[in-house]
């Protein structure tokens, strides 16, 4: 059985990154979540694709990438399973799931009406969401149907 992070993680996630290198087909993901690892990771691997974390987790606990691939059944609406790519909207500032919604609107959900405030976010219990791969190593999963 999984378990979601509690939302204030979210608020104070660390700077972590991982990196593509598209020649070497290589994932590096970065260690510990301090500067002097996160200079060193950069100096190896900032010419590479980074990808952030972005401060959410799936239902069984794995770290939520830039780039990631999810999939998820909303138990509110069984009726099909959906996957969506996860990416960085600049413009916006926020973790989108590309064609779809907004990354928070499926993991976290309002509990009152002050919507401005962040510690009003919890992470909802009823959406059962899975990093399936991602874009770089499993590119083919965005193309094939989810059973």
């Amino acid at each position: 059985m999984g378990t979601n992070k509690k939302a204030s993680q979210c608020e104070n996630r660390a700077l972590k990154f991982r990196a593509w290198d598209e020649k070497q087909k290589y994932m590096a993901i970065q260690g510990t979540p301090d500067l002097e690892t996160l200079q060193s990771f950069m100096f190896h691997f900032g010419e590479d694709i980074l990808m952030q974390f972005t401060g959410f987790y799936d239902y069984d606990g794995k770290e939520i990438f830039e780039g990631d691939i999810i999939s998820f059944t909303d138990v509110r609406d069984c009726t099909q399973k959906k996957k969506y790519q996860i990416y960085f909207d600049n413009e916006c500032g926020s973790w989108y799931c590309k064609n779809g919604p907004e990354l928070c609107n499926i993991l976290v959900e309002q509990h009152n009406d002050d919507w401005k405030r962040s510690q009003n976010w919890n992470i909802r219990d009823d959406q059962y969401i899975s990093v399936i791969g991602n874009i770089y190593q499993d590119p083919e999963l965005l193309f094939k149907p989810l059973m």
